[in-house]
């Protein structure tokens, strides 16, 4: 009997020694992960025009397709009342209508479209990248510029640079701006059709995918970096869509591998999953008329999937730990290797899924930049509480991103030895990805190039081509002058100075935090030109009075020479000494003025005077008057 009683005790404390705790659910955005997709795209339109007397053409355009995305329209069928033309060129469709009477249209048409995944990065580029365009398509120039809608100011150049902050390369620098605009935003559906602009949207932080989009092409065209907008459809499972809706994403340029997709409101980077759908651009309805309005009575368009090739995870994920065990109140690290499969460069965010009476210490976001097949880690403290000794625990953890997850687990009981937040932080900084990035750096030059008495400045330009905001400062003698310098951003200090002697020697001393370089300035100093000049009669011709003209001095970089004699103007490039023969019909009889000016140039390409005045006394016979008065211009004779 008592044998009995013990086994059942025995029993008992088993049960009560072992708990095991299930990891909270998952709340993310699952992504398709195909590379290949068949879809239907229909639309169903209803057009009110409000005076079609006055309407010459109307345009509707269907379907546009980007060029970083690889859609092939399979085939379509397009219906229109009153019937329209269709045009068909560089992946557009366009409905036209001329001469309609109607008050309204109505378009119904069907596309199946075949997607492959769209263009990634292969390659990166070290920053600025901005400069690397230089001399390169302006068209593509365009898309850094500031708009009404793309509305940046200092405050975005400066807040984008802190952003950026210690980047490598362009990718990881537009990563991690999109990755802000996913964190910071908070998606709100009320501003849903508000056409804010990036200012507005950056005060409030909230809104919706194009809300999203236009705040991240702000953020990174104030930084110099080509972004547009791009109109479509994509798939959320998240119960507000749960399906295909309406979206906006964005487009970055890379030199030599074009425009790549990246979606600030689904946080994804150099590529975007198969189910993004570019269909039209904002303003897809022109037409030309006299006191016409075109307005929408119906505007429907929906996508549906036909077909979708599941694929292998882009990234491979394991989930570790500090210590498999632990005590009931102790620190652990919970750590996972992320690796990109593709030869391509990534990013991808991952969150830690937690149990009670685990706490997660550090953020729950983490966030990796994998160049093609790279592996770093990513890693979060957590803090067992709450814990009663009584029991053996398993707790479950899992690692998960919108494309794939890991489950994993680790055990703690009081007879376990327990870890501090030092153990735990000295641990996570030996796992963790810390790259040596280059130091920051600023390059400097000053002009101008040669001095002369009356330059009185000296500009110094400054440009950040690091991945940091320095603090800048210059001192040039005893005078120093400093700026706060952004990334991919430069600024020019002046300094006043008093030439004297043939070369200005100063020492220019540029520092930035632990940054320091110094500039040995050697400007020549050169003497003013000066110069004299003079003309001497050499003979006369039948039809020319012949002067030598002779030009004495030094310290023009150019010269040019003006000559008048009363009506008669010439410029020429003179030599030293040159013979100037000057037809006769340009001289009048008695009294004439010959002028010559000298205008030369220095090095600064300021222009000095000299001039020169000679009177020559001219006596025609009857017969050369004659002669002469048939041979000279109609401009001459006033006519």
């Amino acid at each position: 009997m008592r044998k009995s009683s013990s086994l059942i005790l025995l029993f008992l404390l088993a049960s009560l020694l072992i708990q095991s705790t299930q990891a909270l659910s998952i709340n993310s955005t699952r992504l398709m992960k195909s590379n290949l997709a068949d879809f239907l795209y229909t639309q169903d339109y209803v057009l009110k025009i409000d005076n079609p007397s006055g309407l010459e053409n109307l345009s509707l355009l269907l379907f546009s397709n980007s060029n970083s995305h690889y859609i092939k329209l399979i085939n379509y069928s397009i219906y229109s009342h009153p019937k329209a033309k269709v045009f068909k060129s560089q992946g557009n469709l366009t409905l036209v209508w001329s001469n309609i009477n109607s008050n309204e249209v109505e378009v119904k048409s069907e596309f199946n479209l075949n997607e492959r995944a769209g263009r990634k990065v292969n390659v990166s580029y070290s920053l600025p990248v901005f400069y690397k365009l230089t001399g390169r398509n302006s068209s593509i120039l365009n898309f850094t510029k500031k708009t009404r809608r793309y509305d940046y100011d200092s405050s975005f150049k400066e807040l984008a640079s802190k952003i950026i902050s210690n980047s490598p390369d362009e990718f990881t620098a537009v990563s991690k701006i999109v990755l802000w605009v996913n964190h910071h935003m908070s998606y709100n559906l009320s501003l849903a059709g508000e056409n804010l602009s990036a200012s507005k949207i950056l005060k409030i932080k909230k809104g919706v995918c194009s809300h999203y989009s236009t705040l991240a092409v702000a953020l990174l065209r104030s930084i110099g970096i080509p972004a547009r907008e791009v109109v479509g459809f994509a798939y959320s499972d998240l119960p507000s869509v749960n399906g295909f809706g309406p979206h906006s994403w964005i487009e970055v340029y890379f030199p030599n591998d074009g425009w790549v997709q990246f979606d600030p409101t689904y946080g994804e980077c150099g590529g975007v999953d198969i189910s993004h759908i570019p269909v039209r651009d904002y303003h897809y309805v022109m037409w030309f008329g006299d006191n016409v309005n075109v307005d929408w009575l119906k505007n429907n368009d929906s996508v549906k999937l036909l077909f979708y090739s599941n694929e292998e995870d882009p990234v491979k994920l394991s989930v570790h730990f500090f210590k498999d065990s632990v005590g009931i109140d102790s620190y652990n690290v919970v750590y996972a290797t992320v690796k990109n499969l593709e030869p391509y460069y990534s990013a991808y965010c991952f969150n830690l899924s937690t149990c009670e009476g685990v706490n997660v210490v550090s953020p729950g976001l983490r966030c990796v930049f994998l160049e093609p097949l790279q592996s770093r880690n990513v890693s979060w403290i957590v803090k067992l509480a709450g814990l009663d000794k009584m029991y053996v625990y398993t707790l479950p953890v899992v690692v998960y991103s919108g494309i794939t997850y890991k489950r994993s687990e680790f055990h703690a009981s009081v007879t376990l030895p327990s870890y501090s937040l030092d153990d735990a932080l000295l641990f996570k900084e030996k796992i963790d990805y810390h790259p040596i990035y280059k130091t920051s750096k600023l390059i400097i030059s000053c002009r101008p190039e040669f001095l002369y008495y009356y330059n009185n400045n000296i500009t110094c330009d400054v440009v950040n081509v690091g991945s940091n905001t320095l603090h800048a400062k210059v001192c040039l003698d005893n005078v120093c002058k400093s700026s706060r310098l952004f990334v991919h951003s430069n600024r020019s200090f002046v300094f006043r100075i008093k030439p004297s002697g043939r070369v200005f020697n100063r020492r220019l001393i540029l520092t930035a935090e632990n940054y320091s370089t110094a500039l040995q300035l050697n400007i020549p100093i050169l003497n003013a030109p000066s110069y004299s000049l003079n003309v001497s009669f050499l003979n006369s011709s039948d039809s020319n009075y012949n002067f030598l003209v002779v030009i004495k001095g030094s310290g023009a970089y150019r010269k040019e020479l003006v000559i008048n004699i009363n009506s008669y103007s010439l410029s020429v490039v003179p030599k030293d000494s040159f013979i100037l023969s000057i037809p006769k019909y340009y001289f009048h009889q008695g009294k004439n003025t010959l002028s010559l000016k000298l205008l030369a140039y220095d090095k600064n390409l300021k222009v000095s005077e000299f001039s020169y005045t000679k009177i020559i006394n001219a006596d025609f016979s009857f017969f050369e008057k004659l002669r002469l008065f048939f041979r000279r211009p109609f401009s001459l004779l006033g006519l």
